[in-house]
């Protein structure tokens, strides 16, 4: 049975981020990445070590729900800046497969 009050304030969370302010979130964070990638100033990948990386994510998840912007903020500044910068001048691998649609 679903419960119609948690559907409800579901969908009006949702809605509340379907907005071109929340668009331009993720055009700015895309831009800093691309930014970021293209720069032969910075390595390929990061240069910390899992346990480095897994710590900045240990903290539990939150009981209630963050605004997009601080989770945005928080992507930006403990995810992007260490992943694989796969545009980048000196990238040398194989490409990644994205996964497929199910």
């Amino acid at each position: 049975m679903v419960n119609e009050q948690l559907l409800n304030t579901t969908l009006a969370a949702l809605k509340s981020d379907m907005s071109r302010e929340a668009a331009a979130l993720f055009v700015d964070l895309i831009a800093d990445y691309l930014d970021l990638a293209k720069a032969v100033t910075k390595p390929v990948s990061t240069e910390l070590g899992p346990e480095e990386l897994s710590a900045r994510l240990a903290q539990p998840f939150p009981r209630q729900g963050q605004s997009l912007d601080k989770v945005v903020e928080q992507f930006n500044r403990d995810i992007l800046p260490d992943v694989v910068r796969l545009v980048h001048p000196g990238y040398m691998s194989v490409p990644v497969a994205p996964p497929l649609p199910v």
